[in-house]
């Protein structure tokens, strides 16, 4: 996932499914870069990542126009909703 982070090739991409994959730390590096700040669609289901992770969702600088976000299946916190909200 870092690798498609630093991809400046995708910079147009509007939609991103990674769903089903163990990405883990790749949540992070997906909103922290720029490369993405196009996205509209985002499906991370059962990707198997966190709190921390769906914090940096939230608060990420490049993410501001996604529309629709799945992250439904993952080890989240019963407070994860409030956070992405």
């Amino acid at each position: 996932v870092r690798a498609l982070a630093e991809s400046k090739e995708l910079s147009l991409l509007e939609g991103l499914d990674l769903g089903g994959n163990r990405i883990l730390d790749g949540v992070t590096s997906i909103a922290n870069s720029p490369v993405f700040s196009n996205l509209r669609h985002l499906s991370l289901f059962s990707c198997y990542f966190g709190h921390q992770d769906l914090n940096a969702l939230a608060n990420s600088l490049y993410l501001k126009k996604l529309q629709s976000l799945n992250i439904s299946d993952n080890p989240l916190q019963a407070n994860g909703a409030q956070v992405i909200a």
